[in-house]
């Protein structure tokens, strides 16, 4: 396992300890329900702090991580909210280095 790898073996937990609302999770559940659609790929999507509200409004959400840690606690949240278990796919998967996005013009 890689030192990035093992890193978030480190930190994962303290991951949710942030209280702050930055606004982005608004953010992105408004830009994701304007000009995505429901069919959603998350990459990099840790705990699922953006993947659980996006599938709470009906979507449907591929969300990739390379942290075992961070798809656990995100699991360990569908546990606890079994209805989104049909919505949400979790990948442990690398995600590439570029990405092409859709331009919004």
């Amino acid at each position: 396992m890689s030192e990035i790898a093992n890193l978030y073996w480190d930190v994962a937990e303290l991951y949710e300890l942030d209280p702050r609302d930055m606004g982005d999770v608004a953010f992105f559940l408004d830009f994701a329900l304007k000009t995505l659609g429901k069919n959603i790929l998350e990459l990099a999507s840790g705990t699922g702090r953006v993947t659980i509200p996006l599938a709470r409004n009906g979507c449907s959400v591929t969300a990739i991580d390379f942290s075992d840690p961070m798809l656990e606690l995100l699991n360990q949240k569908l546990e606890r909210e079994p209805e989104l278990k049909e919505k949400i796919t979790a990948v442990r998967a690398t995600c590439p280095t570029s990405i092409w996005i859709r331009p919004l013009i």
